[in-house]
């Protein structure tokens, strides 16, 4: 279960940023810190991916179910905009 979460998690992240950045991330480019209890986890990029430059850490939450696993990450107004508020 812990690796399907993780994987849908790293997911949530590049179906978020690549439309801002057009780059691709591979999966050892963000590493996953889930907290299970509450359903979230923190998304960090890793220092050589080339999305770095639009931020590196994400919060997100994901739901498990014995049927799926849905993962969502939020991206700040910051980085969608590029800065501009």
């Amino acid at each position: 279960d812990c690796a399907v979460t993780v994987f849908s998690a790293k997911e949530a992240l590049y179906k978020a940023l690549f439309p801002l950045t057009r780059q691709v991330l591979d999966f050892p480019d963000v590493r996953i810190d889930l907290t299970p209890a509450e359903g979230t986890f923190t998304a960090v990029l890793a220092p050589h991916a080339d999305a770095r430059s639009v931020g590196d850490g994400y919060r997100g939450r994901f739901c498990r179910t014995p049927a799926f696993v849905a993962a969502a990450v939020e991206i700040p107004a910051s980085v969608r905009t590029g800065g501009r508020p």
